[in-house]
């Protein structure tokens, strides 16, 4: 394996092959091989380090381990927290029988992972993939169904057909965090990436500084090229990174150290999460969601009839909704899904009081809903009927939305939340930073086959302009999905009806959608 390197003598600019193998592959910032290939005592070259060891770091770091182009680089992941509890996680060690934190994996995300080498690590027994999307108004009569078959090939469908075991290709899977987390560490852990990869994890990064700043202080060393960023670990190690990528979540240290700002706010709602089972005649393979001025509620298929809940709420309801016990908390779950706003809202009114008595106030309306024959026309639009909440499932979190002001500096790049944060609610927040790690692998390869220092802004630029407007864009439509949906004023649920309505009577209009949702 080699890459060009690009010499300069004189005025003019040459290339020749520099093998890449060992800790032999650093280039220096005019792309010449590098003096300082061997790490000095008091600081230690890298050309990536890759700051947080979550989902996208390190499907990031294996990318970068498996590459042929770039298995040579000597990369280092940084992470806070034990990975070795996820590495141990097998499902058996949860209080439920799916973790309560999911995540929606896109068509597009998938084919990343599978180029990193992530995918074939997933435990596939505890997926779901789904081919159709309820979505509806809770205040009108607006709805749309999306179904992947629309934009596949019958040669497409077979191959899906036969591969996951269901009509369809998928729109999407559904899988618990962990396990897909487990399977990007696991990757990790073969040979072809754990050559270059030095993954730190139980390490806390202190301060990151610039070979400038330690000139001030007369704490030079001279094997490390002035502007590289170190970092300074808490095992009292310090890494110098020809590129420095934050994948350090929406508070990154990276980005406050590259004085890269960002703009955005929290949301006054709070997701509620749960594990849920479905009554057993239920076919699951669908996702659901129904948009309520409270937030929408969605329903997200899992193995064995059970299903992910993902309810955004009001946050002044969320503690008196995880106060309720399992069965009334189903029940609550129950209004939300199927019957009338002003139901819903009437019992968000009453949590907490003794007079609230979930049962006889709608175990009637539910009942005579539940009992739709199945024949009915009716009973197609009908979402799952939540048997059950798992105990000890349920857990909330904050939302928020945050843009970073731009992705890249002079030897820095963001992905995933480091660089942006979305509301939930179209399940794009992690298909977003795979997006981000597909695309700065693609911009790095194209560098080292070009003889370029993989850490030069000008090398960054093509993952910026590729990466920022799409994000931003998507950012922002979800943004205003949220605020259009999160409102019972009439006008406005009268133009929410119409749209939904429109979306999914003109095919045409469906299926962009569709494709934008599969990435």
């Amino acid at each position: 394996m080699s890459s060009r390197i690009l010499l300069r003598s004189g005025q003019r600019w040459a290339y020749r092959l520099q093998p890449l193998s060992g800790h032999h592959g650093l280039l220096n910032r005019h792309g010449a091989a590098s003096a300082y290939s061997v790490a000095s005592a008091r600081t230690e070259l890298f050309d990536v380090v890759i700051v947080g060891g979550g989902i996208a770091g390190a499907t990031l770091a294996r990318g970068l381990g498996a590459n042929p182009v770039l298995r040579g680089r000597k990369v280092a992941m940084v992470e806070s927290s034990d990975l070795s509890k996820v590495r141990n996680w097998d499902g058996s060690n949860l209080n439920t029988v799916y973790s309560n934190r999911t995540v929606s994996i896109t068509p597009a995300s998938q084919t990343t992972l599978t180029a990193c080498g992530v995918w074939s690590e997933v435990d596939q027994s505890r997926i779901q993939p789904y081919c159709e999307m309820h979505v509806w108004d809770g205040v009108s009569n607006g709805q749309v169904n999306f179904n992947s078959r629309d934009l596949t090939s019958p040669e497409t469908l077979a191959a899906a057909s036969r591969r996951d075991g269901h009509e369809g290709a998928p729109m999407a899977w559904i899988m618990e965090n962990l396990n897909l987390h487990r399977a990007a560490l696991r990757a990790l852990d073969r040979p072809v990436a754990a050559k270059t990869v030095e993954v730190m994890d139980q390490t806390r990064v202190e301060t990151i500084t610039t070979g400038l700043a330690a000139s001030l202080s007369h704490d030079t060393d001279p094997a490390v090229p002035s502007e590289w960023p170190r970092v300074h670990l808490s095992s009292g190690r310090t890494l110098a990174a020809r590129l420095l990528v934050g994948a350090d979540g929406a508070n990154s240290p990276v980005r406050n150290y590259s004085k890269i700002g960002s703009a955005g706010w929290p949301y006054e709602q709070h997701g509620i999460v749960a594990t849920l089972k479905l009554e057993d005649s239920m076919v699951n393979t669908a996702a659901w969601q129904r948009f309520l001025p409270t937030g929408p509620v969605a329903i997200l298929p899992m193995p064995n009839n059970y299903a992910a809940l993902v309810w955004s709420m009001d946050k002044a309801h969320v503690p008196g909704l995880k106060a309720l016990n399992e069965a009334d908390f189903a029940t609550a779950l129950n209004v939300a899904l199927r019957l009338p706003f002003e139901d819903l809202q009437y019992l968000l009114d009453h949590l907490g009081s003794d007079r609230l008595n979930l049962t006889a106030e709608y175990g009637q309306s539910l009942a005579a809903i539940a009992d739709t024959p199945s024949n009915s026309p009716r009973a197609s639009s009908l979402p799952p009927w939540v048997a059950r909440v798992e105990p000890h499932s349920r857990a909330s979190f904050p939302y928020k939305l945050q843009h970073a002001d731009r992705y890249i500096g002079q030897r820095v790049a963001l992905i995933g939340d480091a660089a942006h944060t979305v509301h939930p609610l179209a399940g794009q927040g992690l298909n977003l930073g795979m997006l981000d790690v597909a695309s700065l692998l693609r911009v790095l390869e194209t560098a080292v086959l070009n003889g370029q220092d993989i850490g030069d802004y000008n090398c960054l630029l093509g993952y910026s302009s590729e990466r920022y407007f799409p994000n931003l864009a998507m950012v922002g439509a979800v943004d205003k999905l949220q605020r259009l949906f999160s409102t019972s004023f009439g006008p406005l649920a009268a133009v929410r009806s119409l749209g939904l309505n429109a979306v999914n009577h003109f095919p045409l209009l469906k299926n962009e959608f569709v494709k934008v949702a599969m990435g």
